[in-house]
């Protein structure tokens, strides 16, 4: 397929599943439009030409046979989803002209063989700062995109939704002490054995490391709120909760089936539906002195509960926020004897 000369813009849907296995585009072209050439498997490379600014949303998505992106210095917007799900892509180059990259790390999600990215030194905008192979936004050090292959730098202070979920390879990561957020889905549905969040991260997004292997959370002790379903399904037999932590979400520790213990050291402000729900393993939970609330279903479905563990004379205390089927469980404990 040759585009003409004459054409400045390839419109929404225009080569959508239709098969084309070359494309030469013309000098004029400046935009592509909304899944311009979605699905089109059989293209394996890709020379745009200098004149393109706009990369519209989804504009190459599902092209399986992409193995290389190189964006030439001329394009200054990238859309959501514009290269998802390009199975057999390796190699992405981000030039000097990339003022918008809007999509983050929807761009290139459902790509699990990239193995490089690059941006160009000269970018003002973005940047892969020390060989990271990721794509980060200079100016509040927000990582959007990530690879197989991505490091994240000591410099970086938030991690962008869903930058690494889906990468089933992926078994371990270090967070810098820089990070601040973690954003839903960051690492959703990988690999990962153990995290330890750092001392300086205050927000764990929803879904952040939902349906992991995690056999070890170590939680910093500036961690304000684990959003829902923060850690849902993971391997952890016993969990400590620091004194920062003010909301645990509904479903943030659900379905761990391998969960046996739990202490919460911190005063909460809410424990949420569900928080704990279906931890068929769970035996013990040992309160703090001044739980706020307690949603009547945030044991939900924890059939091997055996005690409730809360401070001397605090029991009453308890009996009011928890319902009544778990009033027989509740244990004072001894004045010197404290939460672990």
């Amino acid at each position: 397929m040759v585009i003409p000369d004459s054409v400045t813009i390839i419109k929404d849907y225009a080569f959508r599943d239709s098969g084309l296995t070359s494309v030469t585009f013309g000098k004029s072209l400046k935009s592509l439009g909304f899944r311009a050439f979605y699905g089109c498997k059989g293209i394996t490379d890709l020379a745009l030409p200098d004149f393109l600014e706009t990369i519209g949303q989804g504009a190459f998505e599902s092209c399986a046979g992409l193995e290389e992106i190189i964006i030439p210095n001329g394009v200054k917007s990238i859309g959501p989803w514009a290269f998802t799900k390009c199975a057999n892509l390796k190699h992405v180059f981000i030039p000097e002209s990339v003022n918008s990259f809007e999509g983050g790390s929807t761009v290139f999600s459902e790509c699990p063989n990239i193995i490089s990215i690059v941006v160009a030194d000269s970018n003002k905008y973005l940047d892969s700062r020390e060989n990271c192979n990721a794509i980060i936004r200079t100016e509040d050090n927000f990582l959007l995109a990530s690879c197989k292959n991505t490091i994240i730098p000591d410099s970086i202070n938030k991690i962008a939704s869903g930058a690494f979920s889906g990468r089933s390879d992926l078994e371990r990561i270090v967070l810098p002490n820089s990070l601040t957020h973690i954003y839903s889905d960051v690492f959703a549905d990988c690999s990962l054995s153990s995290i330890v969040i750092p001392d300086s991260v205050m927000v764990i997004g929803g879904r952040a490391f939902w349906n992991n292997h995690l056999t070890e959370i170590v939680l910093g002790n500036s961690v304000e709120k684990i959003a829902n379903e923060a850690f849902s399904g993971a391997d952890i037999i016993s969990l400590v909760i620091p004194e920062s932590v003010k909301t645990i979400d509904e479903g943030a520790f659900s379905s761990c089936k391998f969960l046996k213990e739990v202490v919460i050291k911190a005063p909460l402000n809410k424990l949420a539906s569900k928080a704990f729900g279906d931890c068929s393993a769970l035996e013990t939970i040992t309160f703090p002195a001044g739980i706020k609330a307690i949603d009547k279903d945030a044991f939900d479905r924890c059939a091997s509960l055996k005690a409730i563990y809360v401070p001397a004379k605090k029991g009453k205390y308890y009996i009011n926020r928890l319902p009544e089927s778990l009033h027989a469980l509740i244990v004072e404990l001894p004045a010197e004897q404290k939460a672990k």
